[in-house]
C-alpha cells in the first residue's frame, strides 16, 4: 500500500513538474514594440500624403477594395482630400477586436492599436486598427471597411 501511494506521489510530481515547464518555455508571441507600430502607421500616413502610393501599399492590407488598382485610386483621391497633422499610438493591446475575425485565422500575429489622429477632415478622432504579421513576418496595417470608410 505505501508503493502504491509512493508511485503516485512520483506520479503527480512529475505531471506537475512536466506541465510547469511546459507552459513556461512555450513562447506566446510577444506585442510589437509601441516605437515599431508608430512607425509604421507614421510611414504609411506619410507616404499618402506626399503621394507615394505604391510605400503606402506595401505596409498595409487594406480589404475595403476590390484590387490593387482601386486601392490605388482610392490612395490617390485621399492624399489630394485630406491632410493628417498627427498619428500617436495610445495603446497595443493582444487579440483581435472582434472587427476583424474573419482575418485573424489568416496571420500569425494580430494585436489591435489604439490611435489618436488629428486630420483636417474630421479633427481630433481615435479608433482602433489591427496589426497583423503577414506570411513574410512584417507588420502590416489590416484595414477593413468597418475601420475607415475608402475614399472614393
Amino acid at each position: 500500500m505505501k508503493k502504491k501511494g509512493y508511485v503516485i506521489s512520483v506520479v503527480t510530481l512529475f505531471v506537475a513538474a512536466a506541465s510547469f515547464f511546459y507552459f513556461n518555455t512555450t513562447s506566446k508571441a510577444s506585442l510589437p514594440e509601441e516605437k515599431e507600430v508608430q512607425n509604421i502607421f507614421e510611414t504609411y500616413f506619410e507616404a499618402i500624403q506626399s503621394g507615394d502610393i505604391e510605400s503606402a501599399m506595401e505596409l498595409v492590407i487594406d480589404t475595403r477594395y476590390e484590387n490593387a488598382e482601386s486601392q490605388r485610386k482610392g490612395y490617390e483621391a485621399a492624399a489630394k482630400e485630406d491632410i493628417i497633422y498627427s498619428i500617436n499610438v495610445e495603446g497595443i493591446s493582444e487579440g483581435d477586436s472582434g472587427q476583424s475575425s474573419l482575418y485573424s485565422k489568416k496571420f500569425q500575429e494580430q494585436y489591435d492599436v489604439q490611435l489618436a489622429v488629428k486630420n483636417q477632415t474630421n479633427g481630433a478622432f481615435k479608433i482602433t486598427l489591427p496589426v497583423v504579421k503577414d506570411e513574410q513576418g512584417e507588420w502590416k496595417i489590416l484595414i477593413l471597411p468597418t475601420n475607415v470608410a475608402p475614399a472614393s
